[in-house]
């Protein structure tokens, strides 16, 4: 079953070439699981590609939206009266004094 060359060699060169051989079979075992990872990451890839955008599109406006909050609310809350005329929806809060104070807690 060993062919004949092979027996003629001395142990060293037998061994040698015997881990040659698995040398050169886990390289094809390496090549082939590498190409294949390679596949399924292309194929991940085009799976997550249109949730990623919408995800990446939704984080976009939330986070618009809360700045425009932020932005909105300190407008209101502010006492400057030049930001009545920035948006005239919005009017700057009147300044506390002693009758506004007594007619509120008359309600």
């Amino acid at each position: 079953m060993i062919p004949q060359f092979v027996r003629d060699l001395n142990i060293g060169n037998r061994l040698g070439l015997g881990f040659a051989v698995l040398l050169l079979l886990s390289l094809a075992v390496v090549a082939i699981g590498i190409t294949r990872l390679n596949a399924v990451a292309g194929a991940t890839r085009d799976l997550l590609k249109e949730p990623l955008a919408t995800e990446r599109l939704v984080s976009d406006w939330n986070r618009n939206i809360s700045a425009g909050v932020r932005r909105t609310s300190a407008i209101a809350r502010s006492s400057d009266t030049s930001l009545g005329t920035f948006s005239p929806r919005i009017r700057p809060p009147r300044r506390r004094t002693p009758a506004n104070c007594s007619r509120r807690s008359a309600r």
